[in-house]
């Protein structure tokens, strides 16, 4: 049972398996302002994303699944100002966490029992990408769903495999009269005046634009309310790739991604 605001968080857990059920609950950690929390269950343990401790970009940490565990919190990665932890998603024999690293959204998998030897991001090809986890609901799953796509790639759902690090492909958006070869998509890094790096996503015809020479150029930003502008497929925006013009997006602090 969670309830919450901007600035706190609260959970309650109700033992299924207790006769009481009701006289059964107990809260994770009292809200207290400024401390934000999310809760998943792995076997004996909870797993939390949460901002304590002044992890101002969120980290992830583990407490015994019992009563009165509210000040044993411990992390399970040292926090890491350059990753913005986002979620954590509980399986039997793994667990993943969603967030972002570098501007841009990812996912890592690690083994519960050795969480720093086993932690392991899944890769793409392409730098400038959008990822996010899928609807997995069976906890016995040995596949990840999640879906993927960037500023060439419609979406697709794929299932990812911990052990072989493969992927299956399950489904791709149809696009009508889409050649993916004639397109090229890049990240970019733009020091900004205090000399924090910004990065850029670009997206251009490969056949009508030399990216080494001048050239038209659409750029587009947001940042406010951490809302993130992520790299992602529009086929809208063929039209002005097909006349030249290079699109980007500039991930602008503020909008969440850094």
């Amino acid at each position: 049972l969670e309830s919450g605001s901007s600035e706190t968080s609260e959970t309650w857990v109700i033992d299924l398996d207790a006769k009481d059920k009701l006289q059964s609950k107990y809260c994770i950690r009292k809200r207290q302002k400024g401390i934000l929390y999310d809760v998943d269950h792995h076997d004996r343990d909870f797993y939390i994303t949460t901002n304590i401790d002044g992890a101002t970009n969120f980290k992830l940490v583990t407490t015994p699944a019992t009563p009165n565990t509210g000040g044993e919190w411990k992390d399970v990665f040292p926090y890491d100002p350059e990753i913005k932890v986002d979620g954590v998603h509980c399986f039997a024999n793994f667990i993943a966490m969603e967030g972002r690293l570098g501007g841009f959204s990812q996912i890592w998998v690690f083994d519960p029992t050795d969480p720093m030897k086993s932690k392991n991001i899944i890769h793409f090809d392409q730098k400038s990408h959008t990822v996010s986890l899928g609807a997995n609901a069976e906890f016995s799953s040995s596949l990840i769903r999640l879906s993927f796509e960037s500023l060439t790639t419609p979406r697709c759902v794929f299932d990812y495999s911990p052990t072989t690090k493969k992927m299956t492909l399950l489904k791709k958006d149809p696009v009508n009269m889409y050649d993916p070869v004639k397109y090229a998509t890049d990240r970019l890094e733009i020091k900004a005046r205090d000399g924090t790096k910004i990065p850029i996503s670009v997206v251009y015809r490969k056949d009508l634009v030399d990216i080494k020479k001048p050239a038209p150029l659409h750029l587009y930003g947001y940042g406010s309310y951490e809302i993130c502008i992520e790299p992602q497929f529009s086929a809208t925006r063929l039209p002005l790739l097909d006349r030249g013009v290079v699109y980007a997006i500039a991930h602008v602090r503020g909008g969440g991604e850094m």
